[in-house]
């Protein structure tokens, strides 16, 4: 029961966040964001008590998720410190690699991926790390001083929504692997999203602003939404 709690108010709370956030962040903005990340770590965390047969896995996916909420946090430092624009941006690519470092392992640790099936998943990372190197024109992007950070990041994310989606096929679609593929789903259309946003023509669009906030929070309560139902 109080895993629905918190799962109902954190969505709450990032709705609040979405309709105050502007173009830009300030204090009050970074506080709300703050708030709305750390709630779905408290999310995760109590699904590791009520799936405690299961507790390593949830563990790991909290741990993805606080990864994640640092990253959310260190993204907008750089609107408020713009003299420290790259050294916070970076920052906040690292952390969300960690992140997806931390989901793509333990999705495949969990659901014993490997060999054919992991050398499957390993073309995605590839894909996209040759798309970052040769598209920015053709989508209207500008990664100049952020090629690199920007391709290694987009690779960690793929093999989430790769690894994700193989174990999806091998359980049969088991809610739990279904939640967190659709987590990697969700939180790579979110980027693609932000990319504009951040790189392009987008950044004082509060639309695009607005649409990967939404889209990106629902992806990450279902990345806790599988910590709760995952079951070996």
């Amino acid at each position: 029961m109080f895993f629905w709690i918190f799962f109902v108010l954190g969505l709450a709370v990032s709705a609040v966040f979405v309709l105050r956030r502007g173009v830009d962040s300030d204090p009050y903005a970074l506080s709300l964001k703050a708030v709305s990340s750390l709630m779905f770590v408290f999310t995760s965390a109590v699904a590791c008590y009520y799936n405690s047969g299961n507790y390593k896995y949830a563990l790991m996916i909290t741990c993805g998720l606080a990864a994640c909420m640092l990253g959310d946090v260190w993204l907008d430092l750089k609107s408020i410190f713009k003299q420290n624009e790259k050294y916070f941006l970076n920052g906040g690519f690292i952390f969300f690699m960690v992140g997806h470092f931390i989901f793509a392992s333990t999705v495949t640790v969990a659901n014993s991926i490997r060999g054919v099936d992991f050398l499957i998943c390993l073309t995605a990372p590839v894909v996209v790390g040759i798309g970052v190197q040769f598209t920015p024109k053709l989508i209207g992007v500008d990664y100049t001083g952020y090629r690199v950070i920007s391709t290694l990041y987009g690779m960690f994310l793929s093999m989430s929504f790769s690894v994700g989606f193989m174990a999806c096929v091998r359980t049969g679609f088991a809610p739990a692997q279904l939640a967190a593929f659709s987590a990697a789903v969700l939180i790579t259309l979110s980027d693609a999203v932000l990319c504009p946003i951040y790189f392009g023509d987008k950044k004082q669009s509060k639309p695009f602003v607005v649409a990967n906030h939404i889209i990106y929070y629902i992806g990450q309560y279902l990345f806790a939404l599988s910590a709760y139902l995952f079951k070996t």
